[in-house]
């Protein structure tokens, strides 16, 4: 069987959870390779909604195992609030369903501490405070505390003491206290009882999985114009959301992917601050927010809403090299009189660009050029496009050279079509 990806191709958002659900029903294994809590999936199935922070959104299927890679950073009580968040729910057997690697590194409260040091600045990004970039800072530096160092407390509490030494000059700067850390340290020992446990090697689970002939589904966070290199910086996430920081998280080879998935809304939303060229501050955006239920999964923030940027999702699908695209939230746009698609940019001096410039500072001067489409009606369960819709879709195939193979409206799984290469559709089963 085939190994499948799935990665967000805007800001993040993009619907990405609805779409592991849809393709996961078959999977044998569902592997997460970067990010922590400051993803948000948002998946509803019969009138029942979850919102899934670090998990993969494959864990509401039965047979399938959920594994969490190498290139994430956890924070203990988000993870244990989520697996008994999934138990109460009803999912069978979580604890023995999810795997963790003892590679991906922890999130403790001091990061949580300098973010909120930071954030309180002039210049602040508009992150999730989860610690996250902090997290990812302590790996790079290598002051990190790795998941595997619960298995060793001697080491672990040498661990602590370093990592906090780094950081007491920016603790002096907050208002808050911070706690120390030999406290730390037996939250910590808490934390191991449950969590060593569920270590797996995920690398190696993964590549086994596939060489069985099991079907393997890799599960992208945020989206690739949030990456770290290649997104708009500095306002951009602290992991690799293309598909090369997707192998890289989960430790895989490139040839081991048969088929990449790129999510993408019918129009566009960003959240927190960054050029975003296409932001409708008007009535159309508060449109767009409003029916599009905008607010973070994960903040609750609203998300600034504007239209489709064919443009950037080009450049999306380069960096990504994606076979196929799933478009969702179709119904947002069915009663607006006339919708948009930004297909170049104006630049300061009259300038037309074609392409999404390599310089982010560039990118925040830039005016969209767009092209009008004919709005169209809700989608139905009939497995037959409107024809304005459909239009929408060919210029989205031809602008980007990849096809839409998935179709979807409303916020359940089975408000989904399967769309074939000559643009005939079927229905998803429930």
């Amino acid at each position: 069987m085939p190994v499948k990806a799935v990665v967000g191709m805007q800001w993040g958002d993009e619907g990405k959870g609805k779409i592991v659900d849809v393709l996961s029903a078959e999977a044998d294994l569902v592997v997460r390779a970067a990010g922590g809590s400051n993803a948000g999936h948002t998946i509803i199935r019969g009138g029942k909604k979850t919102v899934l922070h670090l998990v993969p959104s494959g864990i509401l299927h039965e047979y399938s195992r959920c594994l969490l890679g190498a290139g994430m950073v956890i924070e203990p009580s988000k993870l244990r609030e989520e697996l008994d968040v999934l138990e109460q729910f009803g999912t069978p057997r979580v604890g023995q369903r999810v795997g963790v690697d003892p590679q991906a590194m922890l999130i403790l409260p001091w990061h949580k501490a300098i973010e909120h040091v930071r954030e309180a600045r002039p210049d602040a990004l508009g992150t999730t405070l989860r610690g996250i970039g902090p997290a990812y800072e302590s790996r790079a530096s290598r002051l990190g505390i790795p998941l595997a160092l619960l298995a060793h407390p001697e080491l672990l509490k040498t661990a602590l003491e370093a990592l906090y030494l780094d950081y007491q000059p920016i603790f002096e700067l907050g208002n808050e206290p911070v706690i120390s850390p030999s406290e730390q340290f037996a939250d910590l020992m808490q934390v191991a009882g449950w969590l060593v446990p569920m270590f797996t090697d995920v690398s190696l689970e993964t590549a086994r999985a596939s060489a069985e002939g099991r079907f393997v589904l890799l599960e992208g966070a945020q989206g690739v114009m949030l990456d770290s290199l290649h997104g708009t910086y500095p306002f951009v996430t602290s992991s690799s959301t293309v598909f090369g920081g997707l192998l890289s998280g989960i430790g895989l080879g490139n040839g081991m992917v048969s088929d990449v998935v790129g999510v993408c809304k019918a129009y566009a939303t960003r959240v927190g601050n960054g050029p975003f060229p296409t932001e409708l501050e008007d009535e159309t955006g508060k449109h767009l927010a409003a029916f599009g239920g905008e607010y973070g999964a994960t903040t609750g923030r609203l998300r600034r809403c504007g239209w489709l940027d064919a443009v950037a999702l080009k450049k999306a699908v380069r960096l990504v090299g994606s076979s196929q695209l799933a478009l969702t939230k179709v119904d947002v746009l069915c009663d607006l009189p006339e919708i948009k698609v930004a297909v170049a940019y104006e630049d300061t001096d009259g300038t037309v660009l074609a392409d999404f410039p390599c310089d982010p500072y560039r990118a925040a001067q830039m005016k969209p050029v767009y092209r009008s489409f004919a709005p169209w009606r809700a989608p139905s369960d009939d497995a037959v496009l409107p024809d304005e819709l459909q239009e929408y879709i060919s210029f989205l195939e031809g602008f980007t050279a990849t096809r839409v193979s998935l179709v979807s409206w409303g916020p359940d799984r089975s408000q989904t079509l399967v769309r074939d290469a000559g643009g005939v559709c079927r229905s998803l089963n429930p």
